[in-house]
């Protein structure tokens, strides 16, 4: 297998553990609208919250004092 190939095949494997982390707290997940190396920011939807942009951390390069920010979709 090739480097590229490896990565691909990490990057899914981490999409489907964010995916399951946001279900799990009550969102829908839409679609996935951005990933780099920080984590991934997906379009979902939350009964309280309604349509927003969740970003999910790989948590090595969470800041415990970072604050969380929402903002609604138009």
């Amino acid at each position: 297998m090739d480097y590229q190939l490896l990565e691909q095949q990490r990057q899914l494997k981490l999409e489907q553990e964010y995916r399951q982390l946001l279900e799990s707290q009550g969102f829908t997940v839409f679609k996935t609208i951005g990933h780099g190396s920080f984590g991934n920011v997906f379009k979902v939807h939350h009964p309280e919250l309604g349509e927003v942009a969740a970003k999910v951390m790989n948590s090595e390069n969470f800041d415990e004092n970072a604050q969380e920010h929402c903002r609604k979709i138009d």
